[in-house]
């Protein structure tokens, strides 16, 4: 097992991981941040239009490794 630290950014406020999470790979890693940004972007709509949502995961020496972000935009089209 691997220690991961996953730090997120919804535009607004920063949550710096200190405590990590250990899974099996990079790629459970990736997978993690993935699953977490939908459910982060729609707890903050419709606060957050047009700013991203980031995730950056570290590995154990806390060196940035992966990064994903989301941003949800909307408009009427007429």
């Amino acid at each position: 097992m691997t220690l991961f630290f996953f730090d997120i950014n919804d535009g607004g406020h920063a949550i710096h991981d200190d405590t990590g999470t250990e899974l099996l790979n990079r790629d459970e890693a990736r997978k993690a941040a993935l699953a977490v940004l939908a459910p982060i972007a729609r707890d903050n709509l419709p606060d957050n239009l047009g700013r991203p949502v980031t995730v950056t995961v570290r590995d154990g020496t806390k060196r940035p490794i992966f990064r994903a972000s989301l941003v949800f935009s909307e408009g009427w089209i007429d």
